[in-house]
């Protein structure tokens, strides 16, 4: 008998469909999130169809020659059980290992045995913080952000992340609700910080700093620009900071997700260095 589920990229008229399956489930998520994953690879993307409706997604990024993350794993709740995820999954896999040798993910609590029987190995963790307040407003404007500034950005990134995501922090740049904060130690560039609307708060990351002392005030600077809003943050516990700078200034401890990789072992996405990530979806 025919499977009525079959994978196939994901089109960019998917991309309201996508974002609804994501909603319902609460993610953060939004429709500009898709676009530019979708822009960033275009043939990396995938949707599960049962005759013809989006019923999953998954979607993959590759940063240079070495590391490819994995995101936006979804089903919808009445699919779940037969096999959908792991079709999904089975497809990213194959399209990221035929470009490079690591493949990574922030898995979820529901979604970390099945990437475990797939042969991806737990290495860090990340925790979801959150500050209530009133969640972004639906159409906001995104600032411009100076192509200096970007560039700078993406020059710190390359030596705190541990991979290349030039092409991604460009993308991330075009929907950042605050200008970017950049901090400098003896006049050097060592760390910054980005925001971005989601669905139902403010994204602020990622927050990266090579000095200790500074990540505290880069929070402060982006948080600052959104009083009285919703706000999540997504730390990474490999941080050498501690979150006690987050519950100091009013955030809750929401959920904890898994990182983890397949394949070669790279420090890649574990620097001491990045206090917030980017996003489960990338990083």
């Amino acid at each position: 008998m025919l499977d009525p589920v079959q994978i196939s990229p994901l089109r960019l008229s998917d991309v309201e469909a996508a974002f609804n399956l994501g909603f319902v489930e609460g993610w953060n998520q939004t429709k500009e999130d898709w676009l530019r994953l979708l822009k960033h690879q275009p043939d990396g993307c995938f949707g599960a169809y049962n005759e013809g409706r989006l019923v999953g997604t998954v979607a993959t990024a590759i940063y240079g020659s070495e590391l490819a993350w994995v995101g936006m794993m979804l089903v919808e709740r009445e699919c779940r059980g037969s096999g959908i995820g792991r079709k999904l999954m089975l497809t990213a896999l194959e399209y990221a290992k035929a470009r490079v040798g690591t493949i990574k993910l922030d898995a979820t609590p529901a979604g970390r045995t099945l990437y475990e029987t797939l042969g991806f190995v737990p290495e860090a963790g990340i925790e979801r913080w959150e500050k209530c307040g009133t969640p972004p407003q639906v159409g906001a404007d995104s600032v411009v952000v100076d192509t200096t500034k970007v560039n700078e950005i993406c020059k710190i990134d390359r030596q705190s992340f541990g991979a290349d995501r030039t092409a991604m922090l460009k993308l991330l740049s075009h929907q950042s609700c605050a200008q970017p904060v950049i901090v400098n130690t003896d006049g050097n560039a060592c760390g910054y910080a980005m925001a971005r609307p989601g669905s139902r708060a403010i994204y602020v990351g990622p927050i990266v700093s090579t000095n200790l002392l500074r990540r505290s005030s880069l929070l402060d600077s982006m948080v600052g620009q959104f009083p009285g809003r919703s706000i999540y943050v997504d730390l990474y516990k490999g941080s050498s900071a501690s979150s006690d700078i987050l519950s100091a200034k009013g955030f809750v401890k929401q959920r904890d997700l898994t990182r983890m990789y397949w394949g070669r072992t790279s420090r890649a996405g574990l620097s001491p260095s990045i206090f917030a990530i980017a996003g489960p979806e990338i990083g």
